[in-house]
């Protein structure tokens, strides 16, 4: 019973392996923090929440362009 219960769950992801991969984990984790550090800081400088989320949408759409540019087509 155990076995085929499961054998019908998916396999558990793996993390890839490799000096590329872990490279590419760290760049997207700074990448990450870089962009709640901006959030962060404008939080107490903007009063308004429509100001805030602006904010927020602009980095957002501003994101791949600055991934692009800072580390080529991934």
């Amino acid at each position: 019973m155990r076995s085929s219960v499961t054998s019908a769950l998916p396999d558990r992801p793996k993390v890839a392996p490799g000096v590329l991969a872990r490279r590419r984990r760290r760049r997207l984790f700074a990448f990450v923090l870089g962009v709640i550090a901006i959030q962060v800081l404008v939080w107490p400088f903007v009063p308004s929440w429509t100001g805030r989320l602006v904010v927020l949408v602009l980095t957002l759409l501003a994101a791949p362009v600055v991934w692009v540019l800072s580390f080529g087509r991934v």
